[in-house]
């Protein structure tokens, strides 16, 4: 592979990311996600920190599912674009429902997983508020509620990589996807660096925007917001979103638009 491959990928990626259809498209799909992250967000407002933490995470495994779907749909949408074929959002939908069904089931182990941990952090918590030893067994047990949030936190990432490398193989073969996914194990042990780099290459513009309007979003929140409180704060929360996901959208369509040139790269490689 050259450099002008990644470019042109690159290239290819960003300018088909911004079509009104599609942004109007993904558009649903990221409110849907901004509502379950206000939600979740409104749990936290007068609950314990046990809670507090456990919703800090949810949101993330809660919208792998609704992410995954969209993803498959945008890089068929892509595919046809790339090869100047016809098609309808409609058409798109309905030839790929056993797909979508199909993966869904591959965010719920996910979200098992997190709450399984969420529960036996739970239980340090607990340890904490024993009478007599709660202060002592907390400080010594304080290396398990570490290692529970580092978990967490590896499987919000783990999640966002899988996005990444495992959406194409749903979306760009159908009934290929055991074969495709050895293939793409093989090279993340023969190409681990270029697979990074491919990683973290489609994830800068969505960090990049991401992490601008979160700082304006928090600003927001902190100065004009301070004294709302309740079911208007979470208006307010929702409210904000709109901009942000409408903002956002592009970015996303590219993520996925990448990956899915990405996948193409590294198995054509691959399998020569």
């Amino acid at each position: 592979m050259e450099f002008s491959d990644l470019e042109n990928a690159f290239n290819r990626s960003m300018h088909f990311a911004f079509c009104r259809s599609k942004i109007l498209f993904t558009f649903p799909f990221l409110l849907l996600c901004a509502a379950i992250f206000a939600f979740c967000r409104a749990i936290c407002l007068h609950a314990d920190p046990w809670i507090a933490l456990s919703m800090l995470f949810a949101p993330f495994l809660l919208s792998s599912g609704v992410f995954l779907s969209l993803g498959i749909l945008l890089m068929r949408m892509y595919y046809h674009d790339v090869k100047r074929l016809p098609y309808t959002i409609r058409k798109m939908l309905t030839l790929s429902f056993d797909v979508l069904v199909a993966s869904a089931y591959f965010s719920v182990p996910l979200f098992l997983g997190y709450v399984f941990l969420s529960m036996v952090l739970g239980i340090f918590m607990a340890l904490r508020l024993l009478p007599y030893l709660g202060a002592e067994m907390g400080a010594l047990f304080a290396f398990g509620p570490f290692f529970l949030i580092l978990s967490s936190l590896l499987l919000c990432l783990g999640n966002f990589i899988f996005l990444f490398w495992g959406t194409p193989i749903f979306a760009l073969h159908t009934g290929k996807q055991k074969e495709r996914g050895l293939l793409v194990l093989r090279a993340f042990s023969q190409k681990t660096f270029r697979l990074l780099a491919f990683f973290f290459i489609g994830s800068l513009p969505i960090f990049l925007v991401g992490l601008l309007l979160g700082g304006a979003a928090q600003l927001t929140s902190l100065s004009y917001l301070r004294d709302l409180d309740g079911i208007w704060l979470v208006v307010s929360w929702f409210l904000i979103s709109l901009p942000v996901a409408w903002i956002l959208s592009p970015f996303v369509i590219f993520f996925f638009h990448f990956a899915a040139e990405s996948h193409q790269l590294i198995t054509r490689q691959t399998e020569l």
